[in-house]
């Protein structure tokens, strides 16, 4: 029993690393869009129960991005677990577009 407990936690601990992830997606992607494609790293503000359970994500930007190209990482952490993605944004003439996505190990 108490294995099924921990296994569902670990999911559960899982999926709220993946929608931070998602979250930091979508922030990148307003990032960029509102024309903040380089600079120092961003914490992006969450909301207080995600806070209250150590949750955290932060973009960093990369330094060589330009005004057509541009990376970024994503570092999200909550209850103790860490989990990162590098993201590729090309500009178009729709905006920028996320063209690869490549999680860290």
């Amino acid at each position: 029993m108490a294995a099924d407990w921990q296994r569902t936690r670990a999911e559960a601990t899982e999926a709220q690393l993946r929608q931070l992830l998602l979250a930091g997606c979508q922030a990148a992607r307003q990032r960029l869009a509102d024309g903040n494609a380089a600079g120092r790293q961003i914490a992006i503000a969450l909301p207080t129960d995600l806070a209250s359970d150590g949750a955290q994500l932060v973009l960093v930007p990369a330094a060589a991005n330009g005004p057509a190209d541009a990376k970024m990482a994503v570092n999200a952490q909550y209850a103790g677990h860490r989990s990162s993605e590098q993201l590729q944004f090309h500009r178009g003439d729709a905006g920028w577009a996320l063209v690869d996505v490549a999680m860290n190990p």
